[in-house]
């Protein structure tokens, strides 16, 4: 008869705990036969239990402190939220924020960061959704020791969907029917058990080596480097097999897995995938190649993709556009990019923008003009932010010209927003002019116009966008003088 595969990991995982009572340093003989598992797989399973286990406690804060209801969640969504507010403290757990959105509740611990977000499908904790899972990996201060293999063997957190993808193809996870989340496939409980009374002792030499044969780890074991070789050997096989996937997920996944362990194989890989359509697969390519500095061997792929690509068209094309553009620009390449720029209309528009006063091209100061009158938010927002942070007069004047040539209430917003960042009172006192000359056209008292609810949101995003650009942009200041003033 044969043994689930979670019932054999967990024979394994109490042999090993057992083992540490005896005198004898060897590994018991039931540890020598390797389980069909990756390590890359067994180490994200035992993971993937222990953040059970951090569900149920979300579930049960929610239900007995909050008042909330599982399953009124999972069928009414945002209508099945508890009376009260949906953002706080936790009642008697203040160490906890809580915060409802959709069908899930989020916690924060406030002391160490650790975030937990579960979306609730039924009366349960079973589901977990990967992206939810990825944040709390990333959020961890003081991960488990199984969390920390987890994260010392996918470097790029959100790869773990490619061990996802093998622990449903061995029967260990269950896919929704509807929704791309998961469920164990076993009691998760015993396996907390083992992996608790494990914890405190994994900082001895003996307990890891135990552990590692147990889930056929044997990076971990010096004497083990020929089924290390394998294991690596068929870890290259699979992800190559992952980048013919018709699932352009997984496809990304493998490439920047390739990525993270430089395999020999992502050569060939990259060059394949800049040939191709642009799409996601492409998008992460160059952002590959940003990331490991490899421009100068993809100069040529590079060049193609430059005129190749259309900045105007469907994203990702305007990132792809705008990474290849500031590669090229770092190389000092040849290749006629000025009229590229310069036929930039649409959502990169506000990013080829912040590009071109980096590099102190002649095309900065218009397209930084057509980007403040942009029908698009984001280039409006990113690009006031930019000039807020700059915060020199002659970024005042840009910002005032819009202002100068119209009195629609929203066109302006992101502009006066940036404006009142600014640390002149002059130039505070010249929008508060502007908005007295043109005031909100207000129905009654009781409620916002539209314009005035605009001002209120720009103003945090610009506020918000200030934060994420300004050590991006502050060099700029030095840096760049449009040529006209």
């Amino acid at each position: 008869m044969n043994v689930p595969l979670s019932d054999h990991i967990l024979s394994r995982l109490r042999i090993a705990k057992d083992s540490l009572a005896v005198r004898d340093t060897r590994s018991p003989n039931e540890l020598s036969d390797p389980i069909s598992l990756s390590p890359w797989s067994v180490w994200l399973l035992l993971s993937l239990v222990l953040h059970r286990d951090r569900q149920q406690f979300v579930l049960e804060s929610m239900q007995f402190r909050l008042g909330g209801d599982a399953n009124e969640l999972a069928h009414r969504g945002s209508l099945g939220h508890p009376d009260g507010p949906t953002v706080g403290l936790v009642p008697r757990d203040t160490e906890w924020e809580y915060r409802f959105h959709g069908r899930g509740c989020a916690m924060t611990n406030r002391l160490s960061g650790e975030y937990l977000d579960v979306d609730f499908f039924d009366e349960t904790a079973d589901w977990i959704t990967p992206y939810f899972y990825v944040n709390y990996l990333e959020s961890l201060s003081q991960p488990t020791f199984v969390e920390a293999r987890v994260r010392e063997l996918y470097p790029t957190a959100e790869t773990v969907e490619l061990g996802f993808a093998e622990l449903e193809e061995q029967g260990l996870l269950v896919r929704h029917e509807t929704d791309r989340v998961f469920k164990l496939a076993f009691d998760w409980r015993p396996f907390c058990e083992v992996l608790d009374e494990l914890e405190p002792r994994w900082h001895l030499d003996r307990v890891k080596s135990l552990i590692a044969t147990a889930v056929s780890d044997w990076f971990m074991l010096k004497s083990e480097k020929a089924r290390a070789d394998a294991c690596t050997m068929a870890r290259r096989q699979r992800l190559l097999q992952f980048c013919r996937n018709s699932d352009q997920s997984l496809e990304v996944n493998a490439l920047q897995a390739l990525a993270d362990c430089d395999y020999p194989e992502l050569d060939n890989e990259l060059k394949r995938v800049l040939g191709g359509p642009t799409d996601r697969r492409m998008s992460r390519v160059v952002q590959i190649i940003k990331e490991k500095q490899l421009a100068a061997a993809y100069a040529d792929n590079l060049t193609d993709l430059s005129s190749r690509v259309d900045p105007n068209g469907t994203v990702p094309a305007p990132y792809i556009w705008s990474t290849v553009a500031e590669l090229l620009l770092n190389l000092k390449s040849n290749a006629n990019l000025q009229n590229s720029f310069l036929k930039i209309q649409s959502h990169g528009l506000s990013d080829a923008a912040i590009l071109a006063m980096e590099f102190n091209l002649p095309c900065a100061l218009i397209l930084i003009r057509r980007a403040l009158r942009s029908t698009i938010p984001h280039n409006r927002i990113q690009i006031a932010s930019a000039l807020a942070i700059i915060d020199l007069p002659w970024c005042h004047t840009e910002l005032k010209s819009v202002l100068d040539e119209t009195t629609d209430q929203e066109a302006t917003t992101e502009c006066r927003s940036a404006l009142l960042e600014s640390r002149s009172s002059d130039v505070h006192q010249w929008v508060h002019n502007w908005e007295q000359r043109n005031p909100y056209s207000r129905p009654n008292d009781k409620y916002l116009t539209v314009g005035e609810w605009a001002k209120q949101r720009n103003d945090s995003l610009i506020q918000y966008e200030i934060q994420v650009l300004h050590d991006r942009i502050y060099l700029l200041r030095d840096r760049f003088r449009p040529a006209s003033t």
